[in-house]
């Protein structure tokens, strides 16, 4: 896909892939269950490059607290965002400069359709 958008669109835009199978054991793990809140309006998971972890610990939040990344593992971080004064926080710009690398970030909900749909 890199190769087609560089070729076709002269985009140089980073792509991270999971296979269906280690999504499935994410999705069986359940990382949000602890974040039951009523405040949370998203849940996501967000990919990057393996070993763009060295120094950067959780619990990670931005500065308006909208934004919790609670979770660091190789490749992937997870995180729960609430809406504060209407706007609800999002990980990309939190972990993209604390990783100093690019990151791409989907809704929870859309790993758990993906992994339904597959399984």
């Amino acid at each position: 896909a890199c190769e087609l958008l560089l070729e076709q669109c002269n985009m140089r835009e980073p792509a991270f892939v999971r296979n269906l199978e280690h999504l499935a054991r994410l999705v069986a793990e359940d990382p949000f269950l602890p974040f039951e809140d009523a405040e949370i309006s998203e849940r996501s998971l967000t990919l990057f490059r393996p070993g763009s972890t060295v120094m950067v610990q959780t619990p990670l939040e931005s500065n308006r607290k909208d934004c919790l990344v609670f979770r660091i593992d190789a490749g992937e971080a997870f995180s729960i965002s609430r809406a504060i004064d209407g706007k609800s926080g999002y990980p990309t710009p939190v972990l993209e400069r604390a990783l100093h690398a690019p990151v791409t970030t989907r809704s929870w909900t859309t790993i758990l359709r993906l992994v339904a749909k597959h399984a």
